[in-house]
């Protein structure tokens, strides 16, 4: 949870997740070592795919940021229950 969403490079939502689209760079910062495996054996440019639609983006931010919002309140009710 904290690396997929909370790391300040990611917050306040890390789309990748959501589209199951990454950009060259993202690769290059997050996965270097699958980057370099693919420029190597010649299947990157086969990897590549179009820049996801603007609806998907759009979806995929509201329902990832609903989903943190529900899981924080959820994990905020359970420390005031545990202290009350």
């Amino acid at each position: 949870f904290f690396n997929g969403q909370l790391r300040p490079g990611k917050f306040p939502l890390d789309l990748v997740i959501f589209t199951g689209r990454a950009t060259a760079e993202y690769l290059e910062e997050e996965h270097p070592l699958e980057m370099e495996r693919a420029e190597r054996s010649g299947t990157l440019r086969q990897r590549m795919a179009d820049p996801p639609p603007a609806l998907l983006v759009t979806a995929a931010a509201v329902f990832g940021i609903g989903a943190l919002l529900i899981g924080l309140t959820i994990a905020g009710l359970v420390v005031w229950a545990t202290f009350r």
